[in-house]
């Protein structure tokens, strides 16, 4: 016979499951150390930054569109 702090501990471990299961499925599945614009090497430095999946360059290209900046 189970306790109520066995049943909450299952239930926690499910929904943990589940967070993680829903985190892993939101990762990018590219390498993260490709530029996924040019395919170049995104230098180390960069690559602390988190989410990073730009080099220097198209990530300015992409926030100057962003922001609608025409000439980019």
């Amino acid at each position: 016979m189970t306790d109520k702090a066995d049943e909450a501990a299952d239930i926690l471990e499910q929904h943990l499951a589940v967070s993680l299961a829903n985190h892993k499925a939101k990762q990018p599945t590219t390498s993260r150390r490709d530029c996924e614009d040019c395919g170049d090497v995104i230098p180390r430095a960069r690559l602390a930054i988190i989410k990073t999946t730009r080099c220097l360059d198209y990530q300015m290209i992409f926030e100057s569109k962003a922001r609608g900046i025409r000439g980019v």
